[in-house]
């Protein structure tokens, strides 16, 4: 899946004295979500207040939906060991040698779920990782796979999948 061999990326990672990698979400998201849920919420209150309150259920809706999806983006950490993402809501983990297999939306750099023995985590997809690791952080994540030979496939249904006995308390 990438150039570099798993190994490679290993000695990459040692050379630049780094026990772990850090990516964030790219920066333009959050904002967009900010200007949708306000946006959402201005015209839920205009149409309640014209009277048109279908209309303005169905923004308070979006008003919900875009509130989630922002409380749900947040950094990834990846080094040797494990795989985690922090979000305002919560902290997930799971450890490499647990991961039997890689669900990925089908877009090509879509969401993703790891998934493990009764265990599930579902990670935002290379699309949304930014920051100056970005392409080091992709080459490891796919090392990663191919390396452990990780058997990964593409469905929809990596889109709606949630985490699963994957949470841990915040370090």
């Amino acid at each position: 899946m990438c150039g570099a061999s798993y190994k490679d990326i290993l000695h990459q990672l040692q050379s630049q004295h780094m026990t772990h990698l850090r990516v964030g979400v790219v920066g333009w998201i959050k904002p967009t979500l900010g200007i949708c849920f306000a946006l959402f919420v201005f015209w839920a209150v205009s149409c309640w207040r014209a009277g048109s309150h279908g209309t303005a259920i169905s923004f308070f809706l979006f008003t919900g939906i875009s509130f989630f999806v922002r409380l749900s983006i947040g950094p990834l950490e990846m080094n040797t060991e494990f795989i985690r993402h922090t979000t305002p809501l919560g902290c997930w983990q799971m450890n490499w040698d647990e991961v039997t297999e890689v669900e990925m939306a089908p877009k090509t750099r879509g969401d993703m779920v790891l998934y493990g023995k009764n265990k599930r985590m579902k990670i935002p997809g290379t699309e949304l990782w930014s920051d100056k690791e970005e392409k080091l952080g992709m080459e490891f994540f796919y090392a990663q796979i191919d390396g452990r030979e990780i058997e990964t496939k593409r469905t929809t249904r990596a889109i709606f999948q949630t985490s699963k006995n994957t949470r841990i308390k915040r370090t």
